[in-house]
């Protein structure tokens, strides 16, 4: 067992030392609402992806191209980006009026 927390421990370590720091930059994902709230403010378009947790190239989506280094980087700088799940019935406002994410997705 202490062997097994020790080789645990050190893979850890040696992860951490391998792994390029900085290289990824995350895409700020805002909620509608924050979006197009930040978008006013800094006067930025709007990029909506709209999903499905079923969706494989949803997911496919998320993993090569908004994981890229360079596409993350240019969408944050250019775009507020927001993600609306098309099957979700959170509310959201807007111009007034509530939707869900769904019927915005519909839209």
């Amino acid at each position: 067992m202490r062997l097994s927390v020790l080789f645990v421990g050190m893979w850890l370590v040696l992860l951490t030392i391998v792994s390029p720091a900085g290289e990824k930059e995350d895409l700020k994902w805002r909620t509608f609402n924050q979006g197009v709230n930040e978008a006013k403010k800094k006067q930025k378009k709007v990029l909506i992806d709209v999903y499905t947790d079923w969706c494989g190239w949803c997911k496919r989506m998320d993993v090569q191209t908004y994981a890229d280094k360079s596409v993350a980087s240019y969408l944050n700088e250019k775009y507020v980006v927001i993600k609306l799940n098309a099957e979700s019935n959170k509310k959201l406002s807007y111009k007034g009026n509530e939707y869900t994410e769904a019927e915005l997705s519909a839209a």
